[in-house]
């Protein structure tokens, strides 16, 4: 009886084709955003990225600035695509958040 039961609760095959490729168009998606940052901002995707600097060429009215719609629509583009994999990933993370917080009490005990 616990074995019909265990194979009645487990995810099908098609259930998690269906979450892996959710997972896989999240990322997809996130990835598309990062491409798409206009060439005038790339310097965003730089590890020594100052946005201080960023924010006072967006300040300059002149041609030489910066664009803020333009940062406002890459950053809600990304924005969006990373809300979409934290939703696909959250239950993982936190399945693994529990196990570990119950693992370190039974140390500790």
């Amino acid at each position: 009886m616990y074995r019909s039961q265990q194979s009645r609760n487990a995810p099908s095959a098609s259930g998690m084709d269906d979450a892996n490729e959710r997972k896989e168009l999240a990322l997809q998606q996130a990835e598309d955003a990062l491409w798409k940052i206009p060439r005038s901002l790339e310097g965003i995707k730089r590890k020594d990225f100052n946005p201080v600097q960023l924010a006072l060429q967006m300040m300059d009215t002149s041609s030489l600035g910066k664009s803020y719609d333009e940062f406002h629509e890459s950053y809600e583009r990304l924005n969006m695509s990373l809300d979409g994999i934290v939703d696909e990933y959250y239950a993982g993370f936190n399945d693994s958040i529990l196990t570990f917080s119950g693992l370190q009490e039974r140390i500790q005990d």
